[in-house]
Protein backbone atom coordinates (compact mmCIF):
# COMPACT_ATOMS: atom_id res chain seq x y z
CA UNK A 1 0.00 0.00 0.00
CA UNK A 2 1.56 3.32 -0.83
CA UNK A 3 2.29 5.78 1.92
CA UNK A 4 0.46 8.95 2.01
CA UNK A 5 2.25 12.33 1.77
CA UNK A 6 0.27 13.73 4.37
CA UNK A 7 -3.10 14.02 6.94
CA UNK A 8 -5.29 13.93 3.83
CA UNK A 9 -7.44 10.95 4.25
CA UNK A 10 -8.83 10.62 0.48
CA UNK A 11 -5.72 10.42 -1.60
CA UNK A 12 -2.07 10.51 -2.02
CA UNK A 13 -1.17 14.28 -1.57
CA UNK A 14 1.08 14.27 -4.20
CA UNK A 15 -0.95 12.49 -6.97
CA UNK A 16 -3.10 15.40 -6.03
CA UNK A 17 -0.86 18.15 -7.02
CA UNK A 18 0.46 16.08 -10.04
CA UNK A 19 -3.34 15.19 -11.27
CA UNK A 20 -3.88 19.25 -11.03
CA UNK A 21 -0.30 20.60 -12.39
CA UNK A 22 -1.80 20.44 -16.12
CA UNK A 23 -4.40 22.43 -17.53
CA UNK A 24 -6.23 19.85 -19.59
CA UNK A 25 -7.22 17.64 -16.42
CA UNK A 26 -7.86 21.18 -15.00
CA UNK A 27 -10.52 21.39 -17.62
CA UNK A 28 -11.67 18.02 -17.68
CA UNK A 29 -12.50 18.19 -13.74
CA UNK A 30 -14.03 21.29 -14.82
CA UNK A 31 -16.44 19.25 -17.41
CA UNK A 32 -17.05 16.89 -14.71
CA UNK A 33 -18.94 19.42 -12.06
CA UNK A 34 -21.64 20.06 -13.94
CA UNK A 35 -22.72 16.48 -14.07
CA UNK A 36 -21.92 12.78 -15.19
CA UNK A 37 -19.83 12.48 -18.63
CA UNK A 38 -18.74 9.02 -20.73
CA UNK A 39 -15.08 9.46 -22.37
CA UNK A 40 -16.74 9.94 -25.67
CA UNK A 41 -18.61 12.95 -24.63
CA UNK A 42 -15.37 14.20 -22.64
CA UNK A 43 -13.46 13.56 -26.20
CA UNK A 44 -16.13 15.84 -28.27
CA UNK A 45 -16.09 18.49 -26.02
CA UNK A 46 -12.31 18.86 -25.63
CA UNK A 47 -11.53 18.53 -28.83
CA UNK A 48 -8.72 15.93 -28.17
CA UNK A 49 -8.03 12.37 -29.14
CA UNK A 50 -9.70 9.61 -26.83
CA UNK A 51 -5.90 7.89 -26.06
CA UNK A 52 -5.01 11.37 -24.62
CA UNK A 53 -8.43 12.01 -22.44
CA UNK A 54 -8.32 8.46 -21.34
CA UNK A 55 -5.00 8.88 -19.65
CA UNK A 56 -5.71 12.75 -18.00
CA UNK A 57 -9.14 10.19 -16.72
CA UNK A 58 -6.51 7.32 -14.96
CA UNK A 59 -4.52 10.25 -13.72
CA UNK A 60 -7.77 11.96 -11.88
CA UNK A 61 -9.05 8.83 -11.32
CA UNK A 62 -6.20 7.95 -9.68
CA UNK A 63 -5.80 11.31 -7.27
CA UNK A 64 -9.66 10.33 -6.15
CA UNK A 65 -10.70 13.49 -8.09
CA UNK A 66 -12.82 11.54 -10.32
CA UNK A 67 -14.82 8.40 -10.13
CA UNK A 68 -16.19 6.23 -12.98
CA UNK A 69 -18.97 3.85 -13.59
CA UNK A 70 -19.95 1.06 -15.87
CA UNK A 71 -23.00 1.29 -17.41
CA UNK A 72 -23.04 -1.48 -20.34
CA UNK A 73 -20.43 -0.36 -22.73
CA UNK A 74 -19.93 3.37 -21.50
CA UNK A 75 -17.75 4.34 -18.71
CA UNK A 76 -19.26 7.20 -17.26
CA UNK A 77 -17.44 9.53 -14.77
CA UNK A 78 -18.10 12.33 -12.70
CA UNK A 79 -16.20 14.75 -10.45
CA UNK A 80 -15.03 14.22 -6.55
CA UNK A 81 -15.75 17.57 -5.18
CA UNK A 82 -14.94 16.62 -1.49
CA UNK A 83 -11.75 14.79 -2.35
CA UNK A 84 -11.02 18.22 -4.38
CA UNK A 85 -12.00 20.38 -1.40
CA UNK A 86 -9.47 18.34 1.23
CA UNK A 87 -6.60 18.68 -1.02
CA UNK A 88 -7.20 22.03 -1.27
CA UNK A 89 -7.80 22.65 2.27
CA UNK A 90 -4.34 20.90 2.74
CA UNK A 91 -3.10 23.23 0.33
CA UNK A 92 -4.07 26.15 2.64
CA UNK A 93 -2.48 23.76 5.85
CA UNK A 94 0.93 23.41 4.61
CA UNK A 95 1.34 27.32 3.56
CA UNK A 96 -0.27 28.01 6.77
CA UNK A 97 -2.69 30.45 4.67
CA UNK A 98 -5.82 31.88 6.15
CA UNK A 99 -9.18 31.21 4.56
CA UNK A 100 -9.58 35.35 4.52
CA UNK A 101 -6.37 35.43 2.40
CA UNK A 102 -4.44 36.92 5.30
CA UNK A 103 -0.88 35.20 6.47
CA UNK A 104 -0.06 34.37 10.00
Amino acid sequence: MKKRSSSVMCCDFNDFVKAMADETRQRILSLLQAGEMNESDIVARMNLTQPTISHHLALLQRANLVSARRAGKYVFYRANPACAAECCGEILNRFKIQHYGKYD
